[in-house]
């Protein structure tokens, strides 16, 4: 696979004025009469321009040197800008480094180590001047991530377990997905506490279906808010069903794959439902109907009419992040930081700690500022 990662080097366009550390109390400034420059690009004979060009070709290499491409992305076809902010200090050295936009999968916290190197490997600016007096300067770094071939690997690495992408025969439930899709309806119990509010949603699971036959849970994500009682009755199936799982094949071997899937709760229709409950749970199925075909006509370029779709099945049943972060992520692709500000921070509300979408919500939420 070829990874290409691209990197912009820009000043900071955050509003610090009075930023400190724990070393010192000093203003932290976004424009210098001399801007710091990497090491290497401080000869007295070269003009200005070509000095910060020479570092921001430096800063490239470097990172480019050292970066990888986390599996984890590449197994999900994470794409997109990171950035790491930090402050140059008067001695040259790099302090205050943090992310302050993420993708997911790992990128963030590779591109965070990379630019750490530059205190670890010795590489010390020349830092930023005013009025013939070192200052502290603070820098924001973009560095973009792109899959040229989103084609994933054979394989990736999860602890001591190797995961297979490219496989003969996918890893299945007994029976199929008509198996599973029976098994999910009939033996998978509707928890007694959801009756009276008549709660209606959807979990999603990632499971590890393993070449010994053996299957792990690895994530549990609560769409709906439902709460506990429906979590603990997914993994109660979870582990009731653990046995009726068969592994991937490749070649003649069984090995080990990732398995996603999605588990909806509704009342029983086999229980008496008042006309409330009856509309709300057909409300439910419309709108899921609705957000993933809103899906496929985002991918296949229909925007509008996906985002028509998405506004209908948001408006039809409100408080759902799996269709609230259908709309924020397409949003968000699209530009649209306000709507991808209030569809994130909807859904974290509902999905509680969830790491990536409260760091999708912050510099979304970020860039509409910044647009007012």
């Amino acid at each position: 696979m070829r990874i290409t990662i691209l990197l912009l080097l820009f000043f900071s366009i955050f509003n610090i004025h009075a930023q400190t550390d724990s070393t010192s109390e000093e203003k932290i400034y976004m424009m210098t009469d001399q801007m710091p420059l990497f090491p290497g690009c401080d000869s007295p004979d070269v003009a200005a321009e070509d000095k910060k060009k020479c570092s921001d070709q430096n800063v490239l290499q470097f990172i480019y040197n050292y970066i990888q491409y986390p599996d984890s992305a590449r197994m999900k076809g994470i794409q997109g800008s990171v950035v790491v902010g930090f402050v140059v200090e008067k001695n040259g050295k790099i302090s205050n480094a943090k992310l302050l936009k993420d993708i997911g999968g790992g990128c963030g916290e590779e591109a965070l180590r990379v630019v750490n190197l530059m205190n670890q490997l010795d590489r010390s600016w020349s830092p930023g001047m005013k009025d013939g007096e070192p200052v502290r300067v603070s820098f924001n770094i973009p560095i973009k991530y792109k899959l040229e071939d989103t084609t994933p690997p054979e394989f990736t690495l999860y602890g001591n377990d190797t995961i297979w992408q490219v496989y003969d025969k996918a890893a299945e439930f007994t029976g199929g997905f008509e198996g599973l899709a029976k098994s999910v309806e009939e033996e998978l119990n509707y928890p007694a506490s959801g009756f009276s509010t008549c709660k209606v949603g959807a979990m999603e699971i990632q499971l590890l279906v393993k070449g010994d036959k053996s299957v792990e849970l690895l994530d549990l994500k609560d769409y709906g808010g439902l709460g506990l009682d429906f979590w603990y009755e997914t993994i109660d199936w979870y582990h009731r069903t653990k046995s009726k799982w068969a592994p991937a094949i490749r070649g003649d071997k069984e090995v080990s794959t990732l398995y996603s899937m999605r588990v909806p709760f509704k009342p029983s229709s086999s229980v008496k439902l008042d006309t409330l409950c009856t509309n709300r749970i057909q409300a439910f199925d419309e709108a899921a109907q609705l957000a993933f075909q809103g899906e496929d006509d985002f991918n296949s370029g229909n925007k509008e009419e996906a985002f028509a779709k998405w506004n209908e099945a948001i408006e039809k049943f409100p408080g759902n992040a799996e269709f609230l972060l259908l709309r924020g992520q397409a949003a968000l692709e699209s530009g649209d930081f306000e709507t991808a500000c209030s569809d994130f921070a909807e859904a974290k509300a509902i999905l509680g700690v969830a790491g990536w979408v409260e760091q999708m919500l912050f510099w979304t939420c970020l860039e509409m500022e910044k647009e007012k």
